[in-house]
């Protein structure tokens, strides 16, 4: 037992009792997670097999940041559970060496610095942890910064020939950090004021002018490896940019602008730093508490707050059952020299992204930018709350609750990511249960993207994984459009308009004539395959009348082998609910399959589900004219009124419709009946 509590007490256990403080948060609490965002670009890359491809894609605005998946795609299934524990390892290594290296510092405070970085691990800033394919790349970027970091301070600190081992490990990490991808770039600025402490910490009884000639001359390899790549970044790239016709990305327009206008730009550049700031360090924190408390939400809520301070408390626990009673109290030697480090690090690694004209207040996924600028911004929390409490009791408690109510709050935040991937997961199933296969050139045209948490991109992405094989390329045979992607082809819906999208290094080449419409409205019922039996729909307003319009279901391959969507990307096929049997009856609907509907309508039923909305009637309603099934044909008019409103038009639209396709007008007596359901004008 002695033997156990000592094991646990070892501070090399720290990086354990990390990893298991972001499982908590991000993943133990949900199994349900999934595919993201440009998470979709990954597993499209992924499935191509392709190195080439892999590179070309990232030419665009990050040359060489493709090799983070060299190693990693050969070797991982592309699964979403073990993408998010591969990223959780990475990113709880980056936070790991980050503590080790002010460790190193400040061996006097270590307890201090570990509340620092699990703090850091959980900052409720940062909410996208979950789109763990995307940023794997972003974490083993900060890995290599980190990494670098912690060799750096080993290699002034190591007295033997260890040390350029440690330096070469260093710099080419730090080469490898910029190169790869320029959110942790503005950290470099750091660099000078690690290797001053470095060699304080080394040897105390330094001249000032001795150690800021050693940090002088520690600084030259990395300074030299800065200014190179600040040459190619912002004098070769824009130029490489240009003469491809390519607009540069994420130009630093406030920068360029300080030379015409400076005051202007100056005032905007501090304005978009303030305000990341006090997100960061002061908005953030209160997010476990603003959360929606709906009479389904409010227990798992109030269950989110139990688990963030109960692992809070027990990292306490853990942290205070140490008993490092060596420690110090901190004194201007530690509180000077970490303000300045936890300062520089929120403003220079924050400046490459306000140089854009960027926030992490603006934009869906914007938070991303604060993952270089909140490592300064934690560093700076734990120091106010050490330097105004004295007592370590209280000192723990506030911690506890900081920590808690991060850590509340990523859970809340994991499970809305859980919720979202089911809808997502029901729309492709939905999609492939519909559409069983495609003809070249086809894009699913929608006013909805799939889920809150995709976008129009990571729909194509994801239709292409879903449709284009085992060995995708970068001419893809089906995406995913808006209606803002063809307005033209709605002034002029009879007219072959040509459609082309070019991604990056994905083309897409199709038309007007090869458009598939999707109304996409999950909390109205099932996904809907729209087409002119749609009509009078009360969800058909003029962008999805537009739709409608354009949707050519000869797109559908009827004859080409169905395709089943992979359950280890797509999740397992969902529970066969009444949406399953709506898009097969549909779909036997497109194939005029009559029996087929009812059978399937009758299996429905028999297993005691329903239509949560009107509209998805449509099919048995259908079949049962061309069955010449006139009670039920009437039976289910009477149920679509009765289960929604507005429903009127559609039913006469309807009937019109199916009475001139099928060429067979109903008996004189069903057309009475019908009048008395109906108030329109029925057989002219």
């Amino acid at each position: 037992m002695k033997c156990a509590v000592e094991i646990i007490r070892n501070p090399k256990w720290y990086f354990v009792v990390l990893f298991l403080v972001g499982w908590i948060s991000y993943i133990v609490t949900t199994s349900a997670l999934g595919f993201y965002w440009d998470d979709w670009q990954a597993v499209f890359l992924y499935k191509t097999h392709s190195v080439q491809a892999l590179m070309e894609y990232f030419q665009y605005d990050r040359p060489l940041s493709a090799w983070t998946y060299l190693p990693s795609f050969p070797l991982l299934p592309m699964t979403p559970l073990v993408w998010q524990i591969f990223t959780l390892i990475i990113r709880c290594s980056a936070v790991w060496l980050l503590t080790q290296t002010l460790i190193l510092l400040w061996e006097d405070h270590q307890w201090l610095l570990r509340w620092f970085g699990v703090i850091l691990l959980v900052l409720p800033s940062f909410s996208l942890q979950s789109i763990s394919v995307a940023f794997n790349q972003h974490f083993i970027t900060l890995l290599l910064y980190s990494f670098s970091t912690f060799s750096m301070v080993k290699a002034i600190q190591s007295r033997s020939w260890l040390r350029w081992i440690w330096g070469l490990g260093s710099l080419a990490t730090a080469f490898g950090q910029m190169v790869t991808m320029e959110y942790f770039v503005g950290l470099e600025a750091l660099r000078p004021i690690l290797i001053w402490l470095a060699f304080q910490r080394k040897d105390g009884r330094l001249a000032l002018k001795t150690r800021t000639a050693r940090t002088a001359l520690a600084m030259i390899p990395y300074f030299l490896i800065l200014v190179g790549y600040l040459y190619w970044r912002l004098m070769v790239y824009p130029q490489n940019i240009a003469a491809a016709s390519i607009a540069e990305p994420n130009a630093p327009v406030l920068l360029s602008g300080l030379k015409g206008n400076f005051v202007t730009n100056l005032i905007a550049l501090v304005n978009l730093g303030r305000q990341d700031m006090m997100f960061m360090m002061g908005q953030s924190w209160l997010r476990s508490l603003q959360a929606s408390f709906s009479r389904i939400e409010a227990p798992f809520i109030f269950a989110s707050w139990g688990i963030g301070l109960i692992t809070a408390a027990l990292f306490g626990l853990w942290l205070n059952a140490r008993n490092e009673t060596n420690e110090i109290k901190p004194g201007k030697g530690f509180y000077i020299p970490a303000t300045i480090l936890g300062s520089a690090g929120v403003i220079f690694g924050g400046l490459p992204v306000w140089v854009t004209n960027r926030s992490a207040l603006v934009g869906k996924w914007s938070e991303r930018f604060t993952l270089a600028p909140m490592i300064g911004a934690v560093l700076l929390i734990v120091i106010l709350i050490d330097w105004f409490i004295d007592n370590r009791q209280k000192k723990s408690i506030l911690f506890t609750v900081i920590l808690g109510l991060s850590i509340a709050f990523q859970v809340q935040n994991t499970h809305s990511y859980a919720v979202d991937w089911q809808a997502q997961r029901e729309y492709y199933w939905q999609i492939a249960w519909r559409v069983p296969n495609i003809k070249p050139g086809t894009a699913f045209l929608s006013g909805n993207v799939p889920s809150g948490l995709s976008s129009h991109h990571s729909a194509g992405f994801a239709l292409n994984v879903l449709y284009g094989g085992d060995n995708l390329s970068t001419t893809v045979p089906v995406w995913y459009l808006r209606p803002t992607d063809v307005e033209t082809a709605f002034e002029e819906p009879l007219i072959d308009q040509p459609i082309q999208v070019d991604l990056r290094s994905i083309k897409y080449e199709g038309s007007s004539t090869e458009l598939i419409g999707v109304l996409n409205r999950p909390t109205s019922g099932c996904l809907v395959i729209l087409d002119g039996g749609y009509l009078g729909n009360p969800l058909i307003d003029s962008t999805n009348l537009n739709i409608l319009k354009l949707s050519n279901l000869d797109q559908i391959d009827l004859e080409a082998t169905p395709v089943t969507p992979d359950p280890m990307i797509f999740g397992k096929e969902p529970e066969h609910n009444w949406c399953y049997f709506f898009q097969k009856a549909d779909l036997a609907r497109q194939k005029q399959e009559w029996i087929e509907i009812t059978t399937l309508m009758d299996e429905a039923f028999t297993s005691g589900l329903d239509a949560r909305y009107s509209l998805e009637y449509l099919p048995l309603l259908e079949a049962q004219y061309y069955l010449q099934d006139w009670h039920g044909y009437i039976e289910t008019s009477q149920k679509i009124l009765s289960r929604n409103s507005g429903f009127e038009n559609f039913l006469c639209t309807q009937w019109e419709r199916i009475e001139r396709e099928a060429g067979t007008p109903p008996p004189p007596e069903v057309v009475t009946e019908m009048k008395g359901v109906l108030d329109c004008s029925l057989n002219k």
